[in-house]
C-alpha cells in the first residue's frame, strides 16, 4: 500500500535541512534536526504500512530491498563527498554504515548521511519490531512508544542541561544527537501510527470539512514551536532542547491524518510531479554536500548569480535529484526486483 500525500513531504524535509546547510541559517539547527526526526518517524510509518499486512515476512526480500533502494546513490554520495583530508577509519564506518555509532565520525565525509546510519539500524531492528508489533494491539504499542518518547525527552533534557555536554563539536554533543538508539522512539511513534491506520483506516476516515483544519493546525503548530522555543521552555519550567526528538508525536499525528484524509490538499500532493519530487528526495538529501562541491566549485565561478546562488543550487541539486531517481534508483529498483523474481 502506497500512501501517495505523504511522499512530498519528505522533499518539503530534505528541502529544510539543505537551506539549513547551505543557506546562511535561513533555517535554525534545531529545525533542520526536527526535519531528520519527521524521517525517522516516516520510516516507521512507511516500512510498517508496507510489510504488517504481508502474511509472511520475508527476510530476503526486504534486505534485497532495502538495500537496493538506499544503498547505490549513498555510495555515489560518499565516494563524490571524499576528500584529502578524509580519514580511512571514517570512510570504513560510513561504508558501513556505522559512522553515527562512533564518536567523533557522525559527521565525517558526507555529513548529512549520519541519518542513514541511523535509518539502517532501524531497518535491522524493523523485523524483530514488526513481529512484536503484530503479537499486540495498537493502542499497547502506542503507549510503549510513547513511553520510549517521554523517557528520551527526559534523558536528552537532562544530559544537555548538564555538566556532560561540552557542546558542539564534542563527543557528548554525538552521543546525544546522533547515537542511533535515542531516536528509536521516533520510528516506533511511526510504526505504531501505521498500526492505528491499518486497523482503523476505514472507520476513521476524516471528512475533508475537518481534515484541512485539522493539517493546517498542525503546521502551524509546528512553525509556532519552532518561532517560540523559548517560550515554551519557559512555560514548562526547564530549558528544554528541541533539537531530539520533540516533535515527533506532532510528526505522528500529522502523518496519521495526511493518511486518513482525501481532500483538495491531500490530492494535489498525490499529483505526479509533487509525487516525483518527494520520491527524488532520498537523492536530493544524500548528495546535497558532493553536488554543493560541485556548484561551488565547477559552476558557480562561470556564471554570475548574484543574491540567487541559493536558489540556483538548489533547482541543480533538485534536478541532479531526478536524474539519480530515473536513471539509478528505478533501473537498480528493478534490477532488484528481477532477482527476487529468479529465486
Amino acid at each position: 500500500m502506497r500512501i501517495e500525500a505523504l511522499t512530498f513531504y519528505r522533499f518539503l524535509a530534505a528541502i529544510m535541512v539543505v537551506v539549513h546547510h547551505f543557506g546562511n541559517n535561513l533555517v535554525s539547527r534545531d529545525f533542520a534536526f526536527q526535519m531528520v526526526t519527521f524521517f525517522f518517524v516516516l520510516s516507521g510509518f512507511v516500512l510498517t504500512v508496507a510489510y504488517y499486512p504481508k502474511a509472511e515476512f520475508s527476510t530476503k526480500s526486504y534486505a534485497i530491498n532495502r538495500i537496493f533502494r538506499i544503498a547505490p546513490v549513498y555510495l555515489i554520495a560518499l565516494a563524490l563527498a571524499i576528500g584529502p583530508n578524509s580519514k580511512v577509519i571514517a570512510i570504513i564506518l560510513n561504508l558501513t554504515f556505522l559512522q553515527s555509532w562512533f564518536p567523533p565520525y557522525p559527521l565525517s565525509v558526507n555529513f548529512p548521511a549520519w541519518s542513514l546510519s541511523v535509518e539502517m539500524f532501524f531497518y535491522l531492528s524493523f523485523p524483530f519490531i514488526l513481529a512484536n508489533l503484530k503479537k499486540t494491539s495498537p493502542i499497547q504499542f502506542m503507549m510503549v512508544a510513547g513511553i520510549v518518547w517521554g523517557f528520551t525527552q527526559m534523558a536528552i533534557m537532562n544530559l544537555l542541561n548538564s555538566p556532560f555536554y561540552a557542546g558542539f563539536p564534542s563527543v557528548s554533543h554525538d552521543l546525544i544527537y546522533f547515537f542511533p538508539i535515542s531516536h528509536l522512539n521516533s520510528f516506533l511513534l511511526g510504526m505504531g501510527a501505521a498500526s492505528m491506520f491499518l486497523k482503523n483506516n476505514v472507520r476513521w476516515k476524516i471528512p475533508s470539512l475537518y481534515s484541512l483544519p485539522l493539517i493546517a493546525s498542525l503546521f502551524v503548530l509546528i512553525i509556532f514551536g519552532y518561532k517560540f522555543e523559548q517560550m515554551i521552555s519557559f512555560l514548562l519550567g526547564h530549558d528544554w532542547k528541541f533539537g531530539g526528538s520533540f516533535y515527533a508525536p506532532v510528526f505522528m499525528a500529522l502523518i496519521l491524518i495526511t493518511a486518513l484524509s482525501d481532500n483538495f490538499f491531500t490530492k494535489t500532493l498525490s499529483l505526479k510531479f509533487p509525487v516525483l519530487l518527494g520520491e527524488a528526495s532520498y537523492a536530493l538529501y544524500i548528495l546535497q554536500f558532493p553536488m554543493y562541491k560541485i556548484f561551488y566549485n565547477s559552476i558557480r565561478p562561470l556564471f554570475p548569480f548574484g543574491g540567487l546562488d541559493l536558489f540556483v543550487y538548489l533547482a541543480f541539486l533538485t534536478m541532479a535529484s531526478i536524474i539519480s531517481f530515473y536513471c539509478l534508483e528505478k533501473p537498480v529498483k528493478r534490477l532488484g526486483h528481477n532477482l527476487l523474481n529468479r529465486t
